[in-house]
């Protein structure tokens, strides 16, 4: 992506370059690179469990516990390597803090977010089209919310509404919420479709955005 796309109400597009030599960024598709990474694991007989959940994690006899949700039943399994890349509400994370010093800080931001999606545009012979600049993130700037929109490859993009969380309480179904983001977004609005985003609305859920510090005095961290 060569730049920022900014969509005012009135509709009137601004394209804001990153960069006067021409430089860019890469957007890429998080489920695609999950595919990736996932089918690399496979090609190499590497084992991959879903549906476990870390109970215990033991940094001194290298070995860690978890519990399968399918049948109920706990596995421990050894390790050389462990790498926590859990999230914000990492287990690992949960267990290092019991055997190490550490400073730790959560924060919730006073903002929500809801994924949503712009599909690709069909044409009369039934090709598909970016409906938008592909080579831009196009973002809907509101005070104090706002919609971006990532490319995707196979032509849609991955848009996500950001609020503060006492703005999506005040909508209480999806009428309101179809009213409310027209009066925002209209031209995201023609884009997306109301079906669509009534759909969306629906089925996924609003997330919570949390900053998170820490801080380890001794290894392994």
């Amino acid at each position: 992506m060569h730049g920022r796309m900014i969509h005012p109400v009135n509709g009137k597009e601004q394209s804001q370059p990153y960069d006067v030599n021409g430089q860019w960024i890469n957007s890429i598709d998080r489920a695609l690179l999950n595919e990736d990474l996932l089918n690399e694991l496979t090609a190499k007989s590497i084992p991959v469990k879903f549906h476990h959940k870390l109970l215990h994690a033991n940094f001194e006899g290298k070995h860690l516990t978890f519990r399968d949700s399918a049948c109920e039943k706990d596995a421990t399994v050894p390790y050389d390597l462990c790498i926590g890349a859990d999230g914000a509400y990492s287990a690992v994370r949960r267990q290092l803090m019991r055997v190490v010093r550490m400073d730790y800080q959560q924060e919730f931001i006073p903002h929500e977010y809801i994924e949503l999606r712009v599909a690709p545009g069909i044409g009369p012979d039934g090709s598909t089209h970016y409906q938008l600049h592909p080579n831009h993130l196009h973002i809907w700037p509101r005070h104090s919310f706002m919609l971006i929109a990532l490319p995707n490859k196979d032509k849609s993009f991955t848009s996500t509404l950001f609020a503060p969380t006492s703005e999506f309480e005040k909508l209480k179904d999806a009428n309101e919420f179809i009213d409310w983001f027209r009066s925002h977004f209209p031209d995201a609005l023609n884009l997306i479709g109301e079906s669509r985003l009534i759909e969306d609305y629906k089925r996924n859920p609003r997330s919570p955005l949390i900053h998170i510090k820490f801080f380890c005095f001794v290894p392994p961290c």
